[in-house]
């Protein structure tokens, strides 16, 4: 049965945090990235029915370094917080955990889902209610499962009351907003399958049913400032539509309106990101997520700005090199260096399990290409949306050939991308804590160990060093990396 849904709402971090820069990126790179990298490759481990279905409670598929909005996912009747999503057991198909991270315009998105016992198939009876369910999320996140119910129950509560005003949208995947003739059939199979009582979240979603016309009419005096979408399937099933489209339809002022091309199972199961009912619905949240972006972020953006000016000056004019990338770049050939992905060391090093190696030493002879495979390297971690700082050694450019210019450089875009990085090095410059910009030694003591390496990263960090042999000091720099904490 429908209900299956996601919610976006402005993230609010402290006062003193910023949202960082967004790259654009080919849509096509990224998505035969993603077919080739997430339907085939598998985390090591076998995956039990429970995970497969995915567990109770609130789920945290992915978080940013600066989460600026939440996405919460929430299944419907027998759906699970996963397997809801995905359309094998695959994990590659896990869509709001594969695919939606590695988005560009997901960048600052921290995705959940959200579980609860809706099986009808289950021998015991339940006696719980869209009302328990939506206060059972409700408390978990201080935020809303039947979403419309947890709204309500926020708006209601004066404990929840600024969470409430943290909901921005809601998309609603052939929801029964009037309930569902196929709910009364569920009931009868139900009542005849088992010598046990009906489930009473089921009664909920019967076209007559008090709950629902309850719902949708507080709903109603409710939802001002929330921006709802509602989907609709268009396919049959065996048992004909399961939700029809006046019931999928909220009816109130604002409402967006979208068909999917699918029946109801499939709604919100995908083969892979080119699918056209994939990108109905990616396209919606995106233009939620750019809205959100152009009313919310403006001033935050121009914060972040002024603190990165900041911290440039403290580092010595540090910045991101990100002409010699595109130097680089630009005299790559189109398809070039894309073996590089299939090897296995290069997939460990990437995927950074806890026995793959921390190092991945690229080493040939000189103008064999090995700057184009690294700047090809920074690029496909970026637009795999995978947080990176980087830097080209150049013999005889004062600026560019020592460690101690390196290390300024790298923990300037440290900075860049990680809210609390930023925060603990403004905090250096606020303090007045001097160190030499000269020596490489106190720059890693002041700045790394004693600030960065205590923060605590949410996605690893990829350092990508170029033409090391072009370094004056090159021996330096590997007693340091030894001192790094696991």
């Amino acid at each position: 049965m429908g209900s299956d849904l996601a919610t976006a709402a402005p993230h609010r971090p402290s006062p003193s945090s910023t949202t960082k820069r967004t790259k654009t990126s080919s849509t096509g790179f990224l998505e035969s990235r993603i077919s080739s990298f997430s339907l085939n490759r598998r985390r090591p481990g076998d995956e039990s029915s429970e995970d497969i279905r995915g567990h109770f409670g609130l789920n945290l598929l992915h978080e940013p370094s600066e989460p600026l909005i939440d996405f919460i996912f929430v299944h419907g009747l027998r759906g699970g917080s996963r397997k809801t999503w995905s359309k094998t057991d695959n994990i590659g198909h896990y869509w709001p955990k594969e695919w939606l991270p590695v988005d560009p315009k997901f960048k600052n998105v921290r995705i959940h889902s959200f579980g609860y016992n809706s099986d009808w198939g289950e021998r015991t009876g339940s006696v719980l209610t869209i009302h328990d369910f939506g206060q059972a999320l409700l408390g978990d996140i201080m935020g809303g499962v039947v979403i419309k119910k947890a709204f309500l129950l926020a708006k209601q509560d004066p404990q929840y009351q600024l969470l409430a005003s943290r909901f921005h949208s809601m998309f609603f995947l052939a929801t029964p907003h009037r309930g569902a003739d196929s709910a009364q059939l569920l009931s009868t199979l139900i009542k005849l399958s088992f010598a046990h009582s009906g489930k009473a979240y089921v009664a909920d979603l019967m076209p007559s049913s008090g709950a629902v016309q309850i719902i949708n009419d507080e709903f109603r005096h409710a939802y001002q400032g929330v921006h709802l979408w509602s989907f609709f399937e268009t396919l049959s099933t065996s048992l004909g539509l399961i939700v029809e489209k006046e019931s999928a339809i909220i009816g109130l002022p604002g409402e967006r309106i979208q068909l999917l091309n699918a029946d109801h199972r499939h709604v919100c199961k995908f083969d892979d990101p080119s699918d056209n009912n994939y990108r109905t619905l990616r396209n919606a949240f995106a233009s939620t997520i750019e809205g959100i972006e152009n009313t919310h972020l403006p001033v935050r953006k121009e914060e972040e700005r002024s603190h990165m000016r900041s911290l440039s000056q403290y580092l010595g004019g540090a910045d991101r090199p990100e002409a010699d990338l595109a130097t680089v770049l630009e005299k790559k050939l189109p398809g070039s260096c894309l073996w590089i992905h299939d090897r296995q060391s290069f997939q460990d090093w990437e995927d950074d399990f806890d026995d793959a190696p921390k190092c991945y030493w690229l080493h040939g002879e000189p103008a064999t290409g090995k700057t184009t495979i690294v700047a090809h390297t920074i690029d496909y971690l970026q637009q795999r949306h995978k947080e990176c700082s980087f830097f080209f050694f150049k013999y005889g450019d004062a600026t560019r050939s020592t460690i101690a210019s390196m290390l300024l450089s790298l923990a300037w875009q440290m900075s860049s991308v990680n809210s609390v990085i930023r925060e603990a090095l403004l905090g250096m410059h606020l303090e007045g804590e001097m160190f030499d910009k000269a020596d490489e030694r106190s720059i890693w003591q002041k700045t790394f160990v004693s600030r960065i390496f205590h923060t605590t990263l949410k996605q690893t960090h990829y350092w990508i060093i170029d033409a090391l042999d072009e370094c004056t000091n090159q021996s330096v720099l590997f007693p340091l990396l030894a001192k790094i904490p696991k």
